[in-house]
């Protein structure tokens, strides 16, 4: 992607009732490492996200760094990684991905994302998402969303319940040398209930770079 992309991308916002959903700035990053180092889970889980979330402060800044910077050197409309940090009360707590492959010819999108473990349990979680599919649906004339989850996230799990999501199969996978079910889940255009006061701002500009005009 151009720098010129880059630099409209940055004025892509989506906005709730509590939340801000962009890219982040190198400092944003740095504090966005942070609330990973402080903690993502419970210390007696397993490990539900990228492994990479789990090293020292250092490993898991420069990890960052790079997985933003080569989503965004690395786009095309037929092959997109979107890495949008998560505000609330302007500070950094999370990561939500959207990603898709032929978006202007199959209108789907995945989506995963992560949130400080000190942020947990106030429904922010399911307000990130639902920003996320807010974009997709009502911004980008989606078709279908995709998400996934180990069968033992349970609060992962019931998000995606709650929004609408249904079972889209399970997939026995290798996780720490155990085997455990992914299990993936869907959710169809006529699912989606665009929830009240979320607003997105600066889009018109960026769909050519969706690869979308609509």
């Amino acid at each position: 992607m151009e720098n010129s992309d880059i630099e409209i991308l940055r004025n892509l916002k989506i906005k709730t009732p509590r939340l801000e959903l962009r890219l982040p700035s190198d400092l944003e990053i740095d504090a966005l490492a942070k609330v990973a180092t402080t903690g993502i889970q419970e210390p007696s889980e397993p490990h539900f996200q990228d492994e990479n979330l789990y090293k020292s402060p250092e490993e898991i800044k420069t990890w960052l760094k790079n997985f933003i910077e080569r989503h965004m050197k690395e786009w095309n409309k037929n092959n997109w990684q979107l890495p949008f940090a998560v505000f609330y009360e302007g500070h950094p707590i999370g990561l939500q991905t959207m990603y898709a492959r032929d978006f202007p010819i199959t209108r789907g999108f995945g989506c995963g994302y992560w949130i400080g473990l000190a942020y947990q349990g106030k429904g922010l979680g399911t307000e990130t998402v639902q920003a996320i599919l807010t974009l997709g649906f009502d911004g980008l004339n989606a078709r279908e969303a995709y998400l996934g989850a180990w069968s033992d996230n349970t609060a992962s799990l019931r998000i995606m319940e709650k929004l609408g999501f249904i079972p889209n199969g399970e997939y026995w996978m290798a996780r720490n040398g155990q085997a455990l079910k992914d299990k993936r889940m869907r959710l169809p255009r006529e699912n989606w209930a665009k929830p009240k006061e979320i607003d997105i701002e600066g889009l018109n500009n960026c769909l050519s770079i969706f690869g979308t005009n609509s």
